[in-house]
């Protein structure tokens, strides 16, 4: 058995055997007749090609287990599944002529996903082995066929003909150029459409924290996500943010609307990235839409004049994914306390693209990580409670968020920090005439609106700290020491929590003009504030 678990892997062997793993770890395994007849074969086939490199021995045992035998309708693989008892995931759809070819292809190939990786050190790789098998699959040539009779897919190829497609040469000359609205572009061919969404389904059922759904749903899944972004409307494309300096308990979660937090896992430590600081992964969507498919020439023209020509779409779309995934980090900011601050940093970001073979991955530039925190389990139902409060309220202070996040995970220089804790003071409250007298006092009344003499001194700091910021970004002859500016820049950074924390506290201030904001917190007393509509 040992022999068996090295070449197949875990996950294969128990698909194989249709047995738990519990079985395979056993020191003296007990199988069915039928599974020990499948176990003597595949031992036979292990004998027969041990001497091979490892290359070879995947490449081989892959195509026995991979072919389809027009005879049982399906590969060996799943023939030896069936054969032990084990159920295969398989849902027909006659109706749905390219859903149902889909999912032949989805059935037949899906045990070639579960062969081990190559450790190459690169994290997630296309693997050619399952190139190969779509490629010689009977039903991919078919599927390519009725792509092209779809209502919705056959817009991914304009002006071509499914009665073009007799041979493979055909298929291959049908290519595309596919504009996307987060910036990205490619061209895309007919012939590997099939390969792609099986991949971009694998790759959604490796990620998916509920572990749920099958592959074949997740099969369906990509194939609607392809035939609405083919009629040129947004879908909502599964993205894994990698976040550093907060760390969960195992097993715990934190869910939002529509994204969820969690610990880091071995699928995600195989991701493409060259962050090592990730300690926690938030699993959301963003939403992406074709902007433009066109046939593919064989000289391109220039990318820069689509850059050009969509430039807007492609700053709405990081500007509202970006939004999304801040709103979610300062909701966790908000449930932490001034002695340790729980400020997740976005190191990564990847998209499970159903146009594309494997995760496509963008990265910050920042490689470092200051510390980590820990989300405590009193923490999880509070920090849920602070994302539905900010999701609810306008967006009017999305500079103030950034520039505190910022302040609190991403600077590395403390006057950096100090500079951005007190631009988030002027966000909230600035205005003209006397800024610093508006930002200053309304902070001072707002965070001590009972004690006069509280509010007067501290009314008294923050013009302190205000002057320093002015000098710091005017250009001083000399700035505080590093210890001096660190005390300077968390004690900006608490200040600027505490003002966001209550401006939500009261009704209706969120979606105000930092100037109305300002004017209402001076002019009205307290109890009137607190009895506004």
């Amino acid at each position: 058995m040992q022999n068996l678990r090295a070449l197949l892997g875990d996950r294969l062997l128990c698909f194989l055997l249709a047995c738990n793993s519990d079985i395979i770890n056993s020191a003296d395994p007990e199988l069915s007749d039928q599974q020990m007849e499948v176990h003597d074969k595949l031992q036979q086939i292990c004998t027969h090609i041990s001497s091979a490199e490892e290359f070879h021995r995947r490449w081989a045992i892959s195509g026995i287990l991979l072919e389809f035998h027009s005879a049982v309708g399906t590969t060996w693989a799943n023939a030896c599944r069936s054969y032990c008892g084990g159920q295969i995931d398989y849902s027909p759809s006659p109706s749905d002529k390219c859903r149902e070819l889909l999912a032949v292809l989805a059935r037949d190939l899906y045990p070639g996903f579960l062969l081990p990786e190559r450790d190459d050190g690169f994290g997630m790789t296309v693997d050619p082995i399952i190139s190969s098998a779509t490629h010689n699959h009977p039903a991919r040539l078919d599927f390519c066929r009725e792509i092209l009779k779809d209502s919705s897919l056959k817009l991914l190829f304009p002006d071509q003909d499914p009665r073009h497609i007799d041979d493979e040469t055909r298929l291959y000359e049908m290519t595309s150029f596919l504009q996307f609205s987060n910036g990205s572009g490619r061209s895309f061919q007919l012939a590997g459409l099939a390969e792609h969404i099986l991949r971009s389904a694998y790759s959604r059922l490796l990620f998916d924290s509920t572990e749920a759904k099958p592959f074949s749903s997740h099969v369906d899944d990509v194939l609607q996500d392809v035939r609405t972004m083919a009629k040129g409307e947004p879908a909502a494309i599964p993205a894994i943010v990698r976040l550093s300096e907060i760390e969960l308990p195992e097993g715990e979660e934190i869910r939002f609307e529509d994204a969820v937090l969690s610990p880091l896992s071995d699928a995600h430590r195989r991701l493409p990235s060259n962050q090592p600081s990730a300690s926690a992964i938030l699993t959301t969507t963003a939403q992406t839409r074709l902007l433009e498919i066109r046939k593919w020439e064989t000289f391109e023209r220039n990318l820069h004049d689509d850059h050009k020509k969509y430039e807007r779409q492609y700053e709405e779309w990081f500007r509202d994914f970006r939004d999304s995934v801040d709103l979610i980090r300062f909701a966790i900011i908000c449930a932490s306390t001034s002695d340790s601050y729980l400020a997740p940093k976005q190191v990564s970001a990847t998209f499970l693209d159903p146009f594309s073979p494997m995760p496509s991955s963008s990265e910050s530039a920042m490689q470092f990580s200051m510390r980590r925190e820990t989300v405590q389990s009193h923490q999880v139902e509070e920090i849920e409670n602070w994302y539905k409060r900010l999701k609810a309220e306008p967006h009017t202070l999305k500079i103030a968020m950034r520039r505190i996040l910022a302040a609190t995970s991403e600077r590395i220089d403390p006057v950096d920090g100090f500079i951005d804790a007190v631009m988030a003071w002027e966000n909230m409250f600035s205005g003209t005439p006397e800024t610093s007298l508006r930002v200053c006092g309304a902070i001072s009344k707002l965070l001590e609106p009972s004690d006069i003499d509280r509010r007067r001194t501290l009314f008294a700091e923050l013009k302190r700290l205000y002057r320093l910021r002015s000098n710091l970004v005017h250009g001083a002859d000399t700035e505080p020491s590093m210890r001096e500016m660190l005390v300077h820049r968390d004690r900006a950074i608490e200040i600027a929590l505490n003002s966001m924390r209550e401006i939500y506290n009261h009704q209706g201030f969120p979606g105000e003009k930092s100037a109305t904001r300002s004017d209402s917190i001076l002019l009205w007393t307290i109890e009137e504030l607190e009895r506004r509509p």
